[in-house]
Protein backbone atom coordinates (compact mmCIF):
# COMPACT_ATOMS: atom_id res chain seq x y z
CA UNK A 1 0.00 0.00 0.00
CA UNK A 2 1.08 3.64 -1.45
CA UNK A 3 1.79 6.40 1.12
CA UNK A 4 -0.82 8.79 -0.37
CA UNK A 5 -3.82 5.88 0.13
CA UNK A 6 -2.53 5.30 3.60
CA UNK A 7 -2.91 8.78 4.26
CA UNK A 8 -5.93 8.82 2.26
CA UNK A 9 -7.75 5.79 4.54
CA UNK A 10 -6.61 7.45 7.84
CA UNK A 11 -8.06 10.61 7.08
CA UNK A 12 -11.54 8.99 5.78
CA UNK A 13 -11.05 7.33 9.14
CA UNK A 14 -10.81 10.36 11.20
CA UNK A 15 -14.01 12.36 9.24
CA UNK A 16 -16.31 9.15 10.48
CA UNK A 17 -15.18 8.96 14.11
CA UNK A 18 -15.62 12.82 13.85
CA UNK A 19 -18.66 13.23 12.30
CA UNK A 20 -19.99 10.28 15.10
CA UNK A 21 -18.92 12.05 18.32
CA UNK A 22 -20.43 15.44 17.21
CA UNK A 23 -23.54 14.73 19.11
CA UNK A 24 -22.31 12.90 22.13
CA UNK A 25 -20.60 13.70 24.90
CA UNK A 26 -17.27 11.71 24.39
CA UNK A 27 -16.23 14.41 21.57
CA UNK A 28 -12.72 15.10 22.83
CA UNK A 29 -12.09 11.57 23.39
CA UNK A 30 -13.00 10.47 19.82
CA UNK A 31 -11.29 13.00 19.00
CA UNK A 32 -7.94 11.91 20.70
CA UNK A 33 -8.27 8.45 19.58
CA UNK A 34 -8.35 9.48 15.67
CA UNK A 35 -5.26 11.37 15.97
CA UNK A 36 -3.45 9.00 17.86
CA UNK A 37 -5.08 6.61 15.09
CA UNK A 38 -3.63 8.60 12.37
CA UNK A 39 -0.29 9.82 13.69
CA UNK A 40 0.28 5.82 13.80
CA UNK A 41 -0.47 5.36 10.19
CA UNK A 42 1.34 8.07 9.28
CA UNK A 43 4.58 6.60 11.12
CA UNK A 44 3.54 2.99 9.79
CA UNK A 45 3.48 4.57 6.22
CA UNK A 46 6.79 6.75 6.41
CA UNK A 47 8.75 3.41 7.76
CA UNK A 48 7.52 1.54 5.23
CA UNK A 49 8.88 4.09 2.77
CA UNK A 50 12.04 4.21 4.61
CA UNK A 51 12.45 0.35 4.37
CA UNK A 52 11.94 0.30 0.94
CA UNK A 53 14.38 3.02 0.21
CA UNK A 54 17.26 1.57 2.08
CA UNK A 55 16.84 -1.60 0.55
CA UNK A 56 17.30 -0.53 -2.76
CA UNK A 57 19.90 0.94 -1.75
CA UNK A 58 21.93 -1.62 -0.33
CA UNK A 59 21.51 -3.53 -3.31
CA UNK A 60 23.83 -1.35 -5.35
CA UNK A 61 26.58 -2.33 -3.00
CA UNK A 62 28.94 -4.53 -4.59
CA UNK A 63 29.98 -7.56 -1.99
CA UNK A 64 33.57 -7.64 -1.33
CA UNK A 65 35.87 -10.40 -2.16
CA UNK A 66 38.65 -12.05 0.01
CA UNK A 67 42.12 -10.86 -1.52
CA UNK A 68 46.01 -11.41 -0.60
CA UNK A 69 47.48 -8.11 -0.49
CA UNK A 70 51.26 -7.87 -1.74
CA UNK A 71 52.66 -4.70 -0.18
CA UNK A 72 53.94 -5.43 2.62
CA UNK A 73 56.09 -7.69 0.96
CA UNK A 74 56.88 -5.76 -1.87
CA UNK A 75 57.09 -2.10 0.46
CA UNK A 76 60.50 -2.23 -0.11
CA UNK A 77 60.85 -2.00 -3.76
CA UNK A 78 59.30 2.03 -2.67
CA UNK A 79 62.52 3.15 -0.83
CA UNK A 80 65.23 3.03 -3.39
CA UNK A 81 64.32 -0.24 -5.28
CA UNK A 82 65.45 -2.84 -3.22
CA UNK A 83 63.99 -5.93 -4.16
CA UNK A 84 62.25 -8.82 -1.94
CA UNK A 85 63.23 -12.56 -2.31
CA UNK A 86 60.96 -14.19 -4.20
CA UNK A 87 62.18 -17.37 -4.15
CA UNK A 88 61.27 -17.48 -0.04
CA UNK A 89 57.78 -15.81 -0.57
CA UNK A 90 55.93 -16.81 2.48
CA UNK A 91 53.19 -18.85 3.13
CA UNK A 92 50.73 -16.25 3.36
CA UNK A 93 51.31 -14.75 -0.10
CA UNK A 94 51.74 -18.35 -1.85
CA UNK A 95 47.43 -18.87 -1.90
CA UNK A 96 46.90 -16.13 -4.44
CA UNK A 97 50.15 -17.54 -6.65
CA UNK A 98 47.69 -19.47 -9.53
CA UNK A 99 51.06 -21.06 -11.73
CA UNK A 100 54.78 -20.21 -11.84
CA UNK A 101 56.57 -20.39 -15.34
CA UNK A 102 59.78 -20.75 -15.47
CA UNK A 103 61.96 -21.32 -18.97
CA UNK A 104 63.77 -25.06 -19.43
CA UNK A 105 67.04 -23.49 -20.40
CA UNK A 106 67.31 -21.39 -17.00
CA UNK A 107 70.54 -23.27 -15.90
CA UNK A 108 72.27 -22.82 -18.63
CA UNK A 109 75.12 -21.08 -17.63
CA UNK A 110 75.32 -17.45 -18.81
CA UNK A 111 71.44 -17.59 -19.84
CA UNK A 112 69.14 -15.17 -18.00
CA UNK A 113 66.25 -16.79 -16.44
CA UNK A 114 63.03 -15.10 -16.06
CA UNK A 115 60.51 -16.49 -13.42
CA UNK A 116 57.02 -15.07 -13.69
CA UNK A 117 54.45 -15.86 -10.54
CA UNK A 118 50.81 -15.38 -12.26
CA UNK A 119 48.26 -13.83 -9.47
CA UNK A 120 44.82 -14.58 -9.10
CA UNK A 121 42.61 -12.23 -6.95
CA UNK A 122 46.11 -9.97 -5.42
CA UNK A 123 46.74 -6.63 -4.70
CA UNK A 124 49.74 -4.35 -4.26
CA UNK A 125 50.24 -0.67 -3.18
CA UNK A 126 45.81 -0.78 -3.43
CA UNK A 127 45.77 -2.04 -6.81
CA UNK A 128 44.59 -5.27 -8.91
CA UNK A 129 47.65 -7.06 -9.64
CA UNK A 130 48.30 -9.85 -12.21
CA UNK A 131 51.48 -11.44 -11.98
CA UNK A 132 55.17 -10.62 -10.73
CA UNK A 133 58.21 -11.07 -12.94
CA UNK A 134 61.96 -11.40 -11.77
CA UNK A 135 64.64 -11.73 -13.85
CA UNK A 136 68.25 -12.89 -13.08
CA UNK A 137 71.19 -12.45 -14.67
CA UNK A 138 75.04 -12.97 -14.70
CA UNK A 139 75.18 -9.38 -13.12
CA UNK A 140 71.92 -8.06 -13.47
CA UNK A 141 68.37 -8.32 -12.78
CA UNK A 142 64.98 -7.30 -12.38
CA UNK A 143 61.52 -7.12 -10.46
CA UNK A 144 58.15 -6.15 -12.85
CA UNK A 145 55.02 -5.90 -10.90
CA UNK A 146 52.01 -6.43 -13.96
CA UNK A 147 48.95 -4.19 -12.99
CA UNK A 148 45.56 -4.69 -14.52
CA UNK A 149 45.06 -1.28 -15.15
CA UNK A 150 46.40 2.08 -15.26
CA UNK A 151 45.61 3.40 -12.04
CA UNK A 152 48.93 2.18 -10.58
CA UNK A 153 50.78 5.02 -12.06
CA UNK A 154 48.83 7.42 -9.12
CA UNK A 155 51.56 5.76 -7.28
CA UNK A 156 54.52 7.23 -9.06
CA UNK A 157 55.28 9.89 -6.14
CA UNK A 158 55.65 7.12 -3.52
CA UNK A 159 58.71 4.96 -5.39
CA UNK A 160 62.31 7.30 -3.97
CA UNK A 161 65.36 6.87 -5.25
CA UNK A 162 68.43 5.79 -3.06
CA UNK A 163 69.69 8.19 -0.90
CA UNK A 164 73.20 9.95 -2.53
CA UNK A 165 76.32 7.65 -2.40
CA UNK A 166 79.77 8.81 -2.36
CA UNK A 167 80.09 7.99 -5.88
CA UNK A 168 76.87 7.34 -7.45
CA UNK A 169 73.75 10.02 -7.66
CA UNK A 170 70.16 10.30 -8.77
CA UNK A 171 70.75 11.35 -12.71
CA UNK A 172 67.11 11.54 -14.01
CA UNK A 173 63.73 11.64 -11.86
CA UNK A 174 60.47 12.21 -14.17
CA UNK A 175 56.93 11.01 -14.21
CA UNK A 176 58.60 7.75 -16.22
CA UNK A 177 60.78 6.83 -13.34
CA UNK A 178 64.31 7.84 -12.12
CA UNK A 179 67.93 6.07 -13.02
CA UNK A 180 70.74 6.17 -10.17
CA UNK A 181 73.94 5.89 -10.95
CA UNK A 182 75.26 5.66 -14.48
CA UNK A 183 77.39 2.74 -14.17
CA UNK A 184 76.89 -0.72 -15.01
CA UNK A 185 75.29 -1.29 -11.28
CA UNK A 186 72.93 1.74 -11.80
CA UNK A 187 69.30 1.82 -10.32
CA UNK A 188 66.73 2.30 -12.29
CA UNK A 189 62.66 2.13 -11.84
CA UNK A 190 60.72 2.30 -14.65
CA UNK A 191 56.71 3.03 -15.12
CA UNK A 192 55.16 1.68 -18.36
CA UNK A 193 51.90 2.59 -19.22
CA UNK A 194 51.80 0.98 -21.61
CA UNK A 195 52.71 -2.88 -20.34
CA UNK A 196 50.91 -1.34 -16.93
CA UNK A 197 53.70 -2.40 -14.82
CA UNK A 198 56.48 -1.06 -12.31
CA UNK A 199 59.92 -2.50 -13.23
CA UNK A 200 63.06 -2.12 -10.64
CA UNK A 201 66.15 -2.86 -12.61
CA UNK A 202 70.02 -3.35 -10.91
Amino acid sequence: MTLNLKLAIATIGAMTVLSGCAESQTFGQGVNTVLNSTVKDIQTALMGTSSTANTTKGATVQPTTNSTDWTPYLRSMQAGCNTPDLEQIPSQYRSSISSIQSPSNANREGEDKITTYNLNNATAFGYPLQKIEKLRGYEWGHVRLYFKDSRFTALRSQFKPPQNGSYDKLERSDASGYQFGSEMGAVVMTFDVQNRSITCDY
